[in-house]
């Protein structure tokens, strides 16, 4: 089996800012919002990425077991 498709772009539409001045933004505020801009698409990207790998190896694995089965089942005398 072969895959298709992969992802080429990822965009965060949070829609989310702190309001004020950057010196004015609190350490709370400013984490909050990198958490949502910076590490959700970041660690979806990573999710996707793993899931992606994860799938190949289990598509390869599950292959090989059928191909494995069908020569078993072809070479046995009936």
């Amino acid at each position: 089996m072969k895959l298709q498709g992969t992802v080429v772009m990822l965009i965060s539409n949070a829609g989310v800012a702190p309001s004020g001045d950057f010196k004015q933004v609190s350490e709370t505020d400013f984490n909050w919002l990198k958490k949502i801009k910076f590490d959700a698409p970041v660690n979806l990207m990573l999710m996707i990425t793993v899931g992606f790998i994860v799938r190949e190896k289990l598509s390869d694995i599950f292959t090989q077991h059928i191909r494995l089965n069908l020569l078993k089942l072809l070479t046995t005398e009936l």
